[in-house]
């Protein structure tokens, strides 16, 4: 299920249970609140609403420190689970921008191995967010996994909010911490 929703996510715009934000600010915390109080959802930190790229640095401890805001900012506290590691992430915005990378092109913008590159790219390609194309060799690339989604079924009573609209309404079910 994860697996499509971030398919869905990278490929389609923003949907009930997939959300693009810029930056991480205090509406991506209450966005997180939204969703664990619903289904769950996908927030994609470094991207506007119309799925362009906006560059977000990224530090070595960057995606702990926005769990455990929000973790602090929610009561009872939410600890979210980050699935794909800083360099993986950098990786998948690259290819959202640039169509594709290669293993070579991965070495050379984090500074790694080439076992760890691998590594990396596999475990995108097995989360289903990338689609090698080639065998092996240098010709080797990763593209963003083209995924069909299946039809969708809408409930009609769901229709009349959009889908910003109940996650705002969702997240007032959650308290916040004051800052």
């Amino acid at each position: 299920m994860i697996q499509d929703e971030i398919i869905e996510l990278i490929g389609k715009s923003e949907s009930e249970n997939t959300v693009f934000k810029e930056n991480f600010d205090k509406e991506a915390i209450e966005t997180a609140a939204a969703f664990a109080n619903t289904k769950g959802g996908i927030i994609l930190i470094g991207f506007s609403d119309n799925g362009k790229v906006n560059v977000v640095q990224i530090g070595r401890e960057t995606l702990k420190y926005w769990a455990n805001q929000i973790s602090q900012s929610t009561e009872p506290r939410i600890m979210p689970e980050i699935r794909l590691n800083e360099r993986q992430i950098k990786a998948v915005m690259y290819v959202k921008e640039k169509g594709r990378i290669t293993n070579k092109e991965y070495r050379e913008m984090f500074a790694t191995t080439d076992r760890t590159a691998l590594r990396d790219l596999i475990a995108i390609c097995e989360k289903g967010i990338f689609q090698k194309v080639g065998k092996t060799g240098r010709r080797t690339e990763y593209i963003l996994y083209r995924h069909k989604p299946d039809k969708l079924e809408i409930n009609p009573t769901e229709t009349s909010q959009t889908p910003h609209e109940r996650l705002t309404n969702a997240s007032k079910k959650t308290k916040r911490l004051s800052s």
